[in-house]
Formats: structure tokens, C-alpha cells, sequence
């Protein structure tokens, strides 16, 4: 899957959240995220970034109708509070959070659960499988390899190797990194699903009617909202060029080639 994150970058503002959404439901993305935080974190710089529990419902609703999924990042243990999602995404942050993964596993039994791994170790990706194997069946259960980082070295794409090694086939991608063609050489690991921020333009030119929030809670990592088509289409393109890995004889088509 490919799989658009809003996050917070709609900054509260329902408007500005409708239109990400529109924008997004017109390209080849599979899913759309939003991002609920926990209770205290939407005071001082925060205090706008809250959508309504309606606001949310009618968002879900407008993907659902597109025939797309609907995922919700969730820091917040009230989960029922929330519109019924397609899948859940545990942010790195909290992957060591035992008592919190203990609890949302238990109200996510039959949906897909990705967890952000960031800059987790393998024990501590094991201690969170192990609560959520205790609540819920591992089918559906995923892997996202991602790294906040300045520069491209810092990746480390080839842990999506060693994780497949050991957790199986289970690994998507997130993009953290400010260089997104990093999305594009993930390629070669055959991720499961490949998760990206999304933004809106800031410039002069007048482009969306939210111009005036100027502010990304997630910025130098996402894609622009109107480069998301052609993300996607690269990342089947590339996928696509990966073949079978079996070498053989084959005809030269291209003309005056042999």
C-alpha cells in the first residue's frame, strides 16, 4: 500500500483538512492517515491542532466512499472515542510503551496494526510483538523501518533486510528522511507498504486558499500535495523494474540493438 500521512498538518483547521483529503483521494495512494495524540499534548503551541470527534467521523466517511482506507496514528488509549478505523499505526515513540501497546492491541483484534520502529533495537521490537501476540492473532501485524534523519546515509536501509530476517515479511517503509527520493532506493527491499508525509505549498504564488498556515508539524520529510501522483507512479515503476531475479536469455526488442 501506499499511504498518505496528514498527520497534524492540517493544524486543527477542518477546511485545511478536507482538502488535503480531496487532493489525496485523486491520486493513486491506497490509504490516508490522521494523527490523534494523547490528551496533553494539545495545550500551549498544540492548542489548535485538534480536530472535532465529528470532523474526523465525516473524514472517514469521505475516504471510505473512495474506496480507500482510512488509518489512524494513535497516541490515545480512548480509542473508541475516534471513527472506526481500517488500521492503527503505533508511533515509535511509544513502541516501548508496553501498558499502551498492551491496551490498544486489545481493542484492535481484527484490524492491521503497523508499529513505527524508529530508532527501537530489536529487543525492544520483540518486547512489543510479545504484548501484542498475548491479545490478538500476528496476522496483520507489521513492521514500519523508519528513521528521522537529516541525510540519506543515516537511513540505514538495509535494516529492512535484517528485520525481514528476523520478524519475517512484515516490514513496510516510513519516510523521515528530508531527501524523499530515499522512498525510491527502499524500493530495492521490497517493503511491504511505504508510508510518507504529505504537505501543502508555501509560497507566493496563490496555490491552495490555506496559504496563511504556513506551519508543518511534519516538514522537511514530507511530499508536496501536488508531487504525490507521481511518488506513486515512480514507486510502481521502480517496484515494476525489480523483475523476477532470474537471469536468462531473452530477445532484444529495441531496433538496432542486438
Amino acid at each position: 500500500m501506499f499511504i498518505a500521512e496528514i498527520g497534524l498538518n492540517h493544524r486543527g483547521n477542518y477546511q485545511l483538512a478536507l482538502e488535503y483529503v480531496d487532493s489525496l483521494l485523486a491520486t493513486k495512494v491506497d490509504a490516508i492517515t490522521l494523527q490523534v495524540r494523547e490528551p496533553g499534548f494539545y495545550v500551549n503551541e498544540h492548542n489548535h491542532s485538534e480536530l472535532t470527534l465529528a470532523e474526523y467521523e465525516d473524514i472517514k466517511q469521505r475516504i471510505n466512499d473512495s474506496k480507500k482506507l482510512f488509518g489512524l496514528a494513535i497516541c490515545d488509549l480512548r480509542l473508541s472515542l475516534y471513527p472506526d478505523p481500517d488500521f492503527v499505526k503505533i508511533l515509535s515513540k511509544d513502541l516501548d510503551n508496553l501498558e499502551f501497546i498492551n491496551e490498544i492491541s486489545k481493542n484492535i483484534t481484527d484490524k492491521p496494526m503497523f508499529l513505527s520502529t524508529g530508532l527501537s533495537s530489536f529487543d525492544s521490537i520483540d518486547n512489543a510483538l510479545n504484548v501484542i501476540s498475548s491479545n490478538r492473532t500476528m496476522e496483520g501485524v507489521k513492521l514500519i523501518h523508519t528513521r528521522l534523519s537529516s541525510c540519506p546515509s543515516e537511513v540505514n536501509l538495509k535494516a529492512i533486510e535484517s528485520m525481514r530476517e528476523r520478524f519475517g515479511n512484515v516490514i513496510a517503509f516510513g519516510n523521515h528522511c528530508k531527501n524523499t527520493n530515499v522512498m525510491y532506493a527502499a524500493c530495492s527491499y521490497e517493503p511491504t507498504d511505504y508510508y510518507f508525509y504529505v504537505k501543502h505549498r508555501i509560497d507566493n504564488k496563490v496555490y491552495f486558499p490555506w496559504q496563511k498556515d504556513s506551519n508543518h508539524p511534519d516538514d522537511l520529510h514530507a511530499v508536496y500535495l501536488d508531487l504525490v501522483e507521481q511518488v506513486c507512479d515512480n514507486l510502481i515503476d521502480l517496484r515494476s523494474s525489480l523483475g523476477s531475479g532470474q537471469k536468462k536469455q531473452t530477445l532484444n526488442n529495441i531496433k538496432g540493438q542486438r
